[in-house]
C-alpha cells in the first residue's frame, strides 16, 4: 500500500515538473511589431505585412472580435478599406493558415484622410 501511495507521488510530481516546463517555453515566445494594413471584409479581419507583402488571419486576444468589427468599420467607414497600423503580436500557423496573434495596435494612417 505504502508503495502504491509513493508510485502515486512520485508520478504527480513529474506531472507537474512537466506542465511547469511547458509554461516556462511558452513564455519564451517573443512578441514582434509588425508594420502594414489591417483589412475586413466578409466577416475576416486581414493584415497585409508592409516587408514581406503576406497576408495573416488576425486575432485579436485582448478585444472581442464584435468591438474590433464596429471599430474598424466606424474607422474605416466601408469593408476592404485598408488601415495603416502597427500589430504587436506572434504570428504562427495553425492548419495551412498563418494567424498574427495580435497584443496591442495602434492605427497610422487611414487611407483618404489626411491625418
Amino acid at each position: 500500500m505504502r508503495l502504491l501511495f509513493l508510485l502515486i507521488i512520485l508520478l504527480s510530481l513529474q506531472f507537474c515538473n512537466t506542465y511547469d516546463k511547458a509554461q516556462i517555453d511558452t513564455k519564451k515566445i517573443q512578441v514582434f511589431n509588425y508594420t502594414g494594413w489591417w483589412i475586413y471584409g466578409e466577416n475576416l479581419h486581414l493584415f497585409k505585412d508592409k516587408e514581406s507583402l503576406e497576408e495573416w488571419e488576425l486575432f485579436f486576444i485582448n478585444e472581442d472580435i464584435e468591438y474590433m468589427t464596429a471599430l474598424f468599420l466606424e474607422v474605416a467607414e466601408m469593408e476592404y478599406f485598408p488601415l495603416e497600423c502597427i500589430m504587436k503580436g506572434v504570428v504562427f500557423e495553425k492548419n495551412n493558415k498563418k494567424i498574427l496573434e495580435v497584443s496591442e495596435f495602434e492605427i497610422l494612417h487611414i487611407q483618404g484622410c489626411d491625418q
